[in-house]
């Protein structure tokens, strides 16, 4: 995701870059986007209930699997 969003490269020099194929860094771009997406938008209290789990000392709960 950053080396095409952020740095501009085309989905074949990321590729070349990575050593993989242009389709694998689509598909990782895909799935990171959709990622980011599901966390910038989550509800306001997960991110409170992590926030507060940390300052307990404690590791927050993952809301969905990784």
């Amino acid at each position: 995701m950053i080396l095409v969003d952020l740095e501009g490269l085309s989905h074949d020099d990321a590729g070349e870059r990575l050593g993989t194929h242009r389709g694998s860094v689509q598909r990782n771009r895909t799935r990171a986007r959709a990622k980011l997406r599901a966390h910038l938008t989550a509800p306001a209290a997960n991110t409170a209930g992590a926030v507060g789990a940390v300052a307990a000392g404690r590791p927050p709960r993952r809301s969905e699997p990784m």
